[in-house]
């Protein structure tokens, strides 16, 4: 009976992960990201050497799917960017609709395998950032001032961030081993009469 409920617990957690890797967002990390060339203060770089860009994409997304969504009622695939660097961090959280207002859009295929992804980020207020082929800029107009950036880069990774319906049922499924194992060992009162 115990065996039993060993593998109903796994076959459910078997199948919990294999439905949250289809369903989770997926999240996308540019590598090696290094700004050469922008704004300058007393002639030097405002940007670091080292920038770090995040791209999460909506569930259900399928990795290697290009997209372009820049008028009236598209869906954006993309939901969250984040892009820091030494001077400038931003966040930008986007509905799941664009509009027409502003000239904003995403545009891009996010993949899963090396070299094939290439992103363009356009929003309001003249923000932008495009990244292909290993060389990315990005800009940001404010009070009639600007700020840019641009670089170098590798590739792009993808993770996947597990659901906590997933974790809760991992959990479920080590205690129901831990309570199957201890269910399992003699006591020591049956190991004295047994002698």
């Amino acid at each position: 009976m115990g065996r039993r409920i060993v593998m109903i617990l796994l076959a459910m957690w078997a199948a919990a992960t294999a439905f949250s890797a289809t369903a989770a967002p997926v999240f996308f990390h540019m590598v090696a990201g290094i700004c050469t060339d922008g704004t300058k203060e007393d002639g030097q770089l405002l940007c670091s050497g080292h920038i770090s860009v995040t791209v999460e994409m909506v569930d259900g997304y399928v990795p290697g799917t290009p997209f372009f969504a820049n008028a009236c009622c598209d869906t954006s695939p993309v939901a969250l960017f984040w892009y820091g660097d030494r001077a400038e961090n931003l966040v930008i959280d986007f509905p799941p609709y664009l509009d027409a207002l502003g000239g904003l859009g995403n545009s891009g295929l996010m993949s899963d395998v090396p070299g094939q992804s290439y992103l363009g980020i356009h929003w309001y207020d003249g923000v932008f950032f495009d990244a292909h082929d290993g060389v990315w800029n990005f800009g940001l107009e404010f009070g009639g001032g600007g700020y840019t950036a641009s670089g170098t880069y590798t590739d792009w990774v993808i993770g996947r961030v597990p659901e906590p319906a997933t974790l809760a049922l991992l959990g479920i499924g080590l205690a129901g081993l831990g309570f199957a194992r201890r269910k399992q060992l003699p006591s020591r009162a049956d190991d004295g009469r047994n002698a």
